[in-house]
């Protein structure tokens, strides 16, 4: 018996995220993108990731690193944007904590979006260890200038 306690315990901490602070919906969280310019086009963009608490606790999101989130551009499964890629983040543990019912935006400035015109699947989620869940994926079109 205390085994199977111990299971639903361990299963019901995974389903969290490694949170304690699940909604009724077994989720507590949900990631958003949007850009600006809108319609995405090549050059300059700023990519904004917005986490949305859903409950009524404080969620507390632990990062490794500097870095708050990512996006990536996909074309056939093979990312051929990363914002991230080449740049270099602060080493230390840091929280951050979305209020009950709140939100928190992670904003990502690209000087130069440099892909061919055409479809992409994005990909947009927050680095934080402990929600690998908060992300988001949809389809943009990326104009030419």
């Amino acid at each position: 018996m205390r085994r199977l306690v111990l299971l639903v315990a361990v299963v019901a901490l995974a389903s969290c995220g490694g949170s304690t602070m699940c909604g009724a919906s077994g989720a507590s969280a949900d990631a958003q993108v949007t850009f600006s310019p809108d319609p995405l086009q090549v050059g300059p963009v700023t990519w904004t990731v917005t986490v949305t608490n859903v409950t009524s606790d404080d969620l507390k999101l632990t990062f490794p690193t500097g870095q708050r989130a990512d996006v990536t551009l996909a074309q056939g499964g093979e990312a051929v944007y990363q914002w991230s890629r080449g740049m270099m983040f602060t080493q230390s543990m840091q929280d951050v904590t979305v209020p009950a019912g709140g939100n928190t935006g992670f904003t990502l400035d690209e000087p130069g979006l440099d892909v061919d015109p055409g479809e992409y699947t994005l990909t947009a989620r927050v680095t934080a260890s402990n929600r690998k869940d908060l992300k988001v994926t949809r389809q943009v079109t990326v104009h030419g200038r």
